[in-house]
């Protein structure tokens, strides 16, 4: 199984991340939906999001590292930096929240075992591709809007994804990695 060896290089789990994507079977992303997405997040962020929360990433996928370095810098007596080099938390709502935004699609096959709450097995060339898509989408919102980090980003696109209703569902997977 693919399992990156990144913990401490955000540019290797983009690299890879990126890589997985260009070769990707089961996920694609239209960039041109980014832009689509862009007001909505600066929408979102500006209604007072300035001490976010976060979640983890790809890499081994990370996810857990990165959510708790980014929720610790929110402590004033921690002195946390670089959190600019995070990447998104790859879960299952902001998948989720890409693809009801058309910045990511699914083939049909993942499509109709998504929409069909399906299991997904983990570490499946699936999963990875919808995580890695995951994250190199966020990251090219982030270079879209550069006032925002992508951990930022994330928690945005998650804020806004608890006020939908009636969307295609999230992708269901048993992991120690959500």
């Amino acid at each position: 199984m693919l399992r990156l060896a990144a913990e401490n290089d955000p540019l290797q789990v983009l690299s890879s991340t990126k890589f997985l994507v260009e070769e990707a079977k089961f996920v694609t992303i239209n960039e041109d939906a980014i832009d689509m997405l862009l007001p909505q997040i600066q929408k979102r962020f500006a209604q007072g999001l300035d001490h976010i929360t976060r979640e983890k990433t790809l890499g081994s996928y990370e996810k857990d590292v990165q959510l708790n370095a980014s929720s610790l810098s929110g402590l004033k007596e921690k002195n946390i930096s670089n959190l600019d080099k995070l990447t998104a938390f790859a879960d299952y709502k902001i998948p989720q929240m890409l693809r009801h935004f058309g910045v990511t699609s699914y083939a049909d096959s993942l499509a109709q075992k998504v929409d069909s709450y399906i299991l997904v097995q983990a570490e499946s060339r699936e999963e990875l591709e919808i995580r890695a898509s995951t994250i190199w989408a966020s990251e090219l919102l982030r270079q879209k809007m550069q006032s925002l980090t992508t951990a930022e980003i994330d928690k945005t696109l998650w804020l806004i994804s608890q006020d939908q209703q009636g969307i295609k569902p999230y992708h269901r997977t048993y992991s120690e990695y959500y």
